[in-house]
């Protein structure tokens, strides 16, 4: 009987062994929970609006001049030569007419309308409320991104605004997305890139004039007079040359050119007090 009880034991012992290194084997098989984010490297700037996913493949070739340009955050060199360039940190006027026209068309197709149709469905945004006042009551018509190609960070997101302002009209405002306030939207921390009027046609689907920038005054300094002073001494010597040429001409037996003279005098002398009033 004793024999048999420490076999007994001997046994469950075993079998108690075998458990824990079972339990043991299961552990160290599973794998290691991936890092948190607070572990990984920040992705470089630019590079954010781009995901590879692992095992992708590409057709374009690893070896050549662009091959050092490639990586695993960003786009190739090919990639990158496509995309439009910032020109004194503002989108060249014919690709942001392509995006309003681009932006308007699938907004209207996603309505099952057609641009004429959502145009004039759409509500008239009131000035204090446009995107380029760049204000939290901002209310856009249309928002689109747009990536662009910046010499300083390789790639840069545009937030393009388009806004109804009249009939026919819109105001296509771009900001930096990287300036924008925590929500993702306005306020933005920095002013807009640029501010473009465009007027539309619903009816032809076509843009009918678009102005870059709000027309600026002529200065005094491009008249010939920077200062109120300037412009007095320009409309001095032109009446004095108009009336000395007036003179010799008469002198000489040439009424006719004399009156030419005197007219053009008159014209130059009218545009000098206009500009000194402007």
């Amino acid at each position: 009987m004793r024999a048999l009880s420490r076999v007994s034991q001997v046994t469950a012992k075993a079998e108690a062994v075998e458990e824990e290194t079972s339990v043991t084997t299961a552990t160290a098989a599973k794998p290691p929970p991936p890092p948190g984010p607070g572990l990984r490297d920040a992705l470089p700037a630019g590079y954010r609006n781009f995901a590879m996913p692992l095992g992708a493949e590409s057709d374009e070739p690893l070896a050549g001049e662009n091959a050092p340009l490639r990586s695993a955050y960003g786009p190739s060199a090919t990639a990158l030569a496509g995309l439009p360039r910032l020109i004194g940190e503002r989108i060249p006027l014919r690709i942001v007419i392509r995006e309003a026209q681009t932006a308007l068309r699938a907004a209207a197709e996603a309505r099952g309308e057609t641009v004429r149709e959502f145009l004039d469905a759409a509500d008239t945004v009131p000035r204090a409320r446009l995107p380029s006042r760049n204000s939290a009551e901002a209310t856009p018509t249309i928002r689109a991104a747009l990536l662009v190609r910046d010499g300083e960070r390789d790639t840069a997101t545009i937030d393009l605004y388009v806004t109804k302002t009249g009939p026919g009209a819109v105001e296509a405002a771009a900001y930096d997305r990287d300036f924008a306030s925590p929500s993702g939207g306005f306020p933005y921390a920095a002013p807009p890139l640029f501010i473009d009027r465009i007027n539309f046609d619903p009816a032809y689907q076509a843009v009918v004039s678009a102005v870059a920038s709000p027309p600026r005054r002529r200065s005094a300094a491009s008249v010939g007079g920077a200062s109120p002073v300037g412009s007095i001494v320009v409309t001095t010597v032109i009446g004095v040359a108009t009336f000395v040429a007036v003179m010799l001409t008469l002198a000489a037996g040439q009424p006719v050119f004399a009156a030419t003279i005197a007219l053009l005098g008159a014209m130059g002398f009218v545009y000098a007090l206009r500009a000194r009033s402007a």
